[in-house]
């Protein structure tokens, strides 16, 4: 799942992070370190027992965070070798790819109050 969860935020960086991170880029000057830091900074807990959720929001946030970190610094490199349409498109195929994942592994998971 924290796998599932990094490769979601990851196609999600390199679209939607890319785009705010242009704006902050123009608009405020921005360094990429600055951007990185300003970066950096539902499911899961209704199928695990009440005990086990910080753990578990632990366990898929960090890499979930990681991840998503990645996404503007690679679709800004992307941008400027040319190739404007790609981090888009990546995105995507990644993002559809997540969605299937999510529902191929977890399509017999119920929360309790669905079993």
């Amino acid at each position: 799942l924290a796998a599932l969860f990094s490769v979601d935020s990851f196609a999600g960086g390199l679209a939607v992070q890319a785009l705010l991170a242009l704006w902050l880029f123009g608009r405020f000057d921005l360094s990429l370190a600055q951007a990185g830091l300003f970066f950096f900074w539902s499911y899961v807990m209704a199928v695990v027992i009440p005990p086990e959720r910080t753990a578990a929001s632990s366990f898929t946030a960090v890499p979930r965070s990681l991840a998503a970190a990645a996404g503007p610094a690679i679709a800004g490199a992307i941008f400027a070798s040319g190739w404007q349409t790609a981090p888009f498109i990546l995105c995507g195929v990644l993002k559809i790819a997540y969605d299937l994942a999510l529902l191929w592994i977890f399509r017999h998971v119920r929360p309790p109050e669905e079993r």
